[in-house]
């Protein structure tokens, strides 16, 4: 039996390579609920059904998408849940009916990119408490998967500069006391 059509699809990210070299890679919301993730091969197609005449993939197959194993927050939110207000790359600025101020999302826009958010996630537990760093929120959920974070919004901040040396210096020593090495420590990776 053919899965029923569905016209309300919402392309939510894309990653191409323009030279056909590398998998194309999609991310869709699906009826306003349900999310897709389509990996196109280099060179692959979608095919047009003999007999309807609409699209279809040539071939499909149904996987396990990873998740952020260390959920240690209490609270999970899904992420269909809250209204963007701005997107600032891979951050989103968001408000959440549950929330009276704004909110930062980040998650995982496909599944190669789960490592280095199961990585975030646990810097934010080893700073929970420790002043150094937005107040993490919640779990971000896709269909019960976790798949990013909720953070609270730094009004006002802005990214470091030369001037702010010293904070900087400051709040690394911080983080040394605690037995953590940042790793990538530039002049976008501190909000003052």
């Amino acid at each position: 039996m053919a899965p029923a059509r569905n016209s309300n699809v919402q392309l939510l990210a894309v990653l191409v390579d323009w030279n056909d070299e590398e998998e194309g890679e999609y991310r869709f919301l699906v009826g306003g609920k349900d999310t897709r993730y389509v990996t196109v091969e280099p060179g692959g197609h979608v095919s047009k059904d003999p007999l309807s005449g609409h699209p279809v993939f040539s071939y499909y197959t149904q996987s396990d998408l990873p998740a952020i194993s260390n959920t240690w927050h209490h609270m999970r939110i899904d992420h269909l849940k809250f209204k963007q207000v701005q997107q600032l790359q891979n951050i989103h600025v968001v408000t959440h009916p549950r929330f009276d101020q704004t909110l930062v999302v980040k998650f995982a826009e496909f599944p190669w990119q789960m490592p280095s958010f199961e990585a975030e996630t646990t810097a934010y537990e080893w700073l929970d408490s420790h002043g150094i760093g937005p107040k993490f929120i919640a779990h971000l959920t896709e269909a019960e998967r976790v798949f990013g974070f909720v953070t609270e919004y730094v009004d006002g901040a802005r990214f470091a500069d030369i001037g702010d040396l010293a904070a900087c210096q400051e709040i690394l020593s911080r983080l040394h006391s605690l037995g953590i090495k940042h790793g990538d420590i530039n002049k976008y990776n501190f909000l003052i």
